[in-house]
């Protein structure tokens, strides 16, 4: 939480309970590590997932930077904290991400935006002089990208090649092009649910499922499939 929201702000728990979705994605991979490792040996094993570990792990960056250098990161809102720009930038109606993680992809940036000569401004040649000028590129970057709207640029930046994105809204993101390919909103005994994210070529990924059974609905059946030999 330390390192979530802005700069200035109090701490900010993130949108979505992380570590008890981390830790049953860990231990998802796990078991099936497990289950292989035991299918070419012979001998099983126990899996032990923690939440705490879980969400350690996914201080990635920050916790990077201070076992590198001792200094505890704080919140820089929606920037990185070693690549520069990687942010949210406004346009004329709202915000965009926008990730250039090298000079190649900043040239073409600065190119798409109209604003070439940036490349060249001695406080952005680089990734790392980029990173120490963060606010002071942001400025410029916004400038640029408040003429038009976010629709424009995300085209713009994509024709580019420059890695983009809106910031969608949950109403957004599940009624969109993409989860509707990806089936990610499916129906269950009438009600719409999320769909499934991991796609295997060997099993059907309907878009009506069966609604969960009532009590005891299938009790017969899985009594009988564990019933003593």
């Amino acid at each position: 939480m330390t390192i979530t929201g802005g700069r200035s702000g109090e701490p900010v728990k993130p949108g979505v309970p992380v570590a008890d979705l981390t830790a049953g994605l860990y231990a998802f991979g796990g078991i099936t590590s497990a289950l292989l490792g035991r299918a070419s040996s012979g001998v099983g094993c126990h899996v032990d997932v923690a939440m705490y570990d879980a969400t350690v792990s996914l201080l990635e960056g920050a916790a990077l930077s201070y076992l590198a250098t001792g200094t505890d990161p704080g919140a820089i809102g929606n920037a990185h904290f070693s690549i520069a720009p990687f942010d949210t930038f406004a346009c004329r109606d709202r915000d965009i991400t926008v990730c250039a993680a090298n000079d190649g992809l900043f040239a073409a940036l600065v190119r798409a935006v109209g604003r070439p000569g940036l490349s060249t401004d001695p406080r952005f040649v680089d990734n790392a002089l980029r990173h120490a000028h963060g606010d002071e590129l942001k400025v410029e970057l916004e400038a640029a990208l408040a003429v038009a709207d976010a629709d424009h640029w995300l085209g713009e930046l994509d024709l580019a090649g420059v890695p983009c994105g809106p910031i969608s809204t949950v109403a957004e993101a599940v009624r969109s092009d993409q989860a509707a390919v990806r089936n990610m909103v499916v129906t269950s005994g009438g009600l719409p649910g999320p769909g499934q994210p991991v796609k295997i070529s060997s099993m059907d990924d309907p878009h009506e499922r069966p609604p969960a059974p009532e009590l005891d609905e299938q009790g017969d059946a899985v009594r009988r499939e564990f019933a003593p030999a």
